[in-house]
Order: structure tokens, then sequence, then C-alpha cells
């Protein structure tokens, strides 16, 4: 066999392993994304034990599954084990660097620590790259309870007020707007917060009572009125939510309590 023959037979064989190789990767990478996705579902059923042991299954086809490394950091953090959790959501970053999870996750561990400046500055980019409106409100509110923590009022009261707009029934929103409300006396806030409280059936006539509280003032009534038929309009004709909401548009609107 001559020199050329041998050296097609070599890229040949080459070509072969290089492409053997490629298969090889796509199918580990395409196992460690299932992996992951069962490690995700297993932590949503409670299934803690399983979450954990898919994770690792994933991380081990493939090191650079960001969700794997995520859903472990969860685990761990919930844990108590922060700092292993940390790390985890590094690696998920770092994997997922435009993502906001593992940015809102690492920002809930700084929160745990009472480290609410780091927090914010990370729930801060996590917005910057969040991708549908709920997570933009939710972040968003979350940051605005950070910045009333840290007395940044104005600051605050324009990320809750961004929230309002994106996710006017976020629990994060009843969460800080209380806070700017006992400490603030912020009236607006008060309202956001009770709107929140007024989506939920358990919480329902204490939100619309406080509503009724602050339509007393002529200066805050339209701001209400207009904000509970928006979110009355959003929601399903018939529903139980609907009709507390529009029949406290009636009092309003009446005058009476």
């Amino acid at each position: 066999m001559d020199t050329r023959t041998l050296v097609r037979w070599g890229i040949a064989a080459a070509a072969i392993l290089i492409a053997q190789a490629l298969v090889l990767a796509a199918f580990r990478g395409i196992l460690a994304d299932h992996c992951a996705w069962r490690s995700q579902r297993s932590y949503e059923t409670g299934r803690i034990g399983p979450s954990v042991d898919w994770a690792r299954r994933a991380l081990h086809l493939n090191a650079r599954q960001g969700y794997a490394h995520l859903f472990l950091g969860i685990v761990q953090r919930e844990a108590g084990r922060v700092d292993e959790a940390r790390q985890s959501f590094q690696s998920a970053l770092r994997a997922m660097p435009h993502r906001a999870d593992p940015l809102k996750e690492l920002a809930l561990c700084e929160e745990k620590a009472e480290n609410t400046t780091t927090a914010a500055v990370l729930l801060g980019e996590a917005l910057a790259v969040a991708p549908r409106p709920p997570d933009v409100g939710t972040l968003a509110a979350r940051l605005g309870r950070l910045l009333f923590l840290q007395g940044r009022f104005a600051e605050g009261m324009a990320r809750f007020r961004a929230a309002l707009a994106e996710s006017p029934r976020s629990r994060f929103l009843f969460d800080g707007m209380e806070l700017g409300y006992e400490h603030f006396g912020a009236e607006d806030l008060a309202v956001a917060a009770a709107l929140a409280l007024s989506s939920s059936p358990q919480y329902a006539a204490r939100g619309c009572e406080r509503l009724l509280r602050l339509t007393q003032s002529p200066a805050q009534r339209p701001f209400i009125l207009s904000t509970v038929q928006t979110l009355a309009q959003s929601l399903p004709s018939g529903s139980q939510h609907r009709e507390t909401l529009e029949k406290l548009i009636r009092q309003i609107q009446s005058g009476t309590k």
C-alpha cells in the first residue's frame, strides 16, 4: 500500500472517530438534559432525594448542564448548606450567563444571609435578562422590598409600581408593599398591597377592607377605582375573584362601605 493510500485511510479513520465522538457527545448532552428535567420534576413534586440523584446524573454526563446545577443549589440552600448552594448557582450562571434563574436564586441566598446590597445587585441583573413579564413583576417586587429595607424609598417605589404593572397579583407585592405602608405611610403602596391580597380567596376580605378605607381619601379614590377596574377586567367572567372586585367597584362608586 503506497503512502497516498495510507494517508487517505488515516484521514478517513480520523473523520470516523471525530464523527463518533461528536455523536457520543450529543447523545450524552441529550441524556444530561433529560436527567436535569427529571431533577426539576422530582423537586416540584416534593421528591428531594430523587431530585438530587437526577441532578448528579446530569452533571456526570455533562458538567455544564446549567439546570442540574440550579436545582442542586436549590436543594442545598433549603438544607441550610448556603456555601455549597452559592457554588452550585455560580456554576449554573457560568453555564447559563444570559438566564435570570441563577441570578435570582443567588439573590435569595444573599437575602437569607441578610446581605441586602448584594441581593439587590443580583436582582437588578436578573431583571435585565428576565424573559417573561411574570418574572419581571416578581423580580421587581422582590427588588423593591430590598430597596425599602435599605431605606432607598424612592427607588423601591419605582420598582413596586413596575411590578404592579407587570404582575398585579404577585404575592411579593404584598410582602414588600405592606412594609412600605407601615413604615413610610405610602398609600399607593397600600393600594397595591390590597390588590395583591384581594386576588387570593384567603385574603380577599382583608384586601377589600383596606381598599375601602383608602377610598375615603378623595385624592386616592380615582387611582384606586381605576386600578381595581383594571384588575377585575383581567379576571375570568363569573369567577369569584371578579365578582368580589366588581362588588368593591360598586361600593367605591357609591361611596358606601
